[in-house]
């Protein structure tokens, strides 16, 4: 009974989500019937998609205009992978996309990075992705951050991190202009420690740049995005010329 009322109400929240889709004009009325029918049905047949990769993969939606059904997804807070609830898209890469999430049931948000479907299934992409979680998982360091759980939903592979709550470097630099020259030198030597304790683990980062240094509200600075990270007892290694 829990599970069928539980189903239930994400029907309603789905169909009311198409509906102001709908009134937006981002779907064709008769389109958003027809697709929360074929919603439905998949999810009675136990497949759980993403609403808006389904709108678009069938067409109801055009690309351009899927970004706004996402948020307004988003901001509702009917997106879910796994145990959390995604709140807001805070960056995307080649390869997947980082939310702002939060586990149910708990008000703390984290950062949940997801593995783009397609680049699930690529070799190369989902071995950086795993090593990425292997590295981080197992460390506790004031300027890395640190890395929660990592699981699969449904063919998405994805990372649960400690939420930053400010830029990076770069998006600092875009918006400020240089940093000051004490500021460039206590992170400097923030990042200079998070490298030096990855090196103790036997672990060199291999992309080191302004975007995956993330800084707090505090003025810390900690070390993110291990994906291209190397062990240094490891021979050969041609990850980083794929492509």
């Amino acid at each position: 009974m829990a599970s069928n009322t539980s189903q239930t109400s994400q029907d309603a929240a789905c169909n009311s989500l198409l509906e102001w889709a709908s009134e937006q004009g981002l779907l064709e009325e008769a389109a958003a019937a027809e697709l929360f029918k074929v919603w439905i049905a998949l999810c009675r047949s136990g497949i759980r998609l993403d609403l808006v990769q389904l709108a678009v993969s069938k067409k109801y939606l055009d690309p351009v205009r899927a970004p706004s059904l996402e948020a307004e997804l988003l901001r509702r807070g009917l997106k879910r992978i796994g145990n959390y609830i995604l709140l807001e898209r805070i960056g995307a890469g080649s390869s997947g996309v980082v939310y702002r999430a939060r586990r149910s049931g708990t008000e703390e948000p984290v950062a949940l990075k997801v593995l783009n479907r397609k680049h699930s299934l690529d070799a190369v992409t989902r071995l950086r992705f795993q090593r990425e979680a292997a590295v981080i998982l197992g460390w506790s360091h004031p300027h890395i951050v640190r890395g929660i759980e990592t699981g699969e939903v449904d063919g998405s592979f994805f990372l649960v991190m400690e939420f930053v709550d400010g830029p990076s470097a770069w998006e600092h630099f875009l918006k400020n202009g240089p940093l000051p020259e004490a500021d460039a030198l206590a992170i400097g030597i923030q990042i200079a420690m998070a490298l030096d304790h990855a090196h103790r683990q036997g672990i060199v980062h291999r992309d080191v740049k302004p975007s995956n240094i993330l800084l707090d509200p505090a003025g810390g600075a900690k070390l993110a995005d291990f994906g291209l990270a190397k062990a240094l007892e490891q021979g050969a290694d041609t990850l980083t010329r794929e492509g």
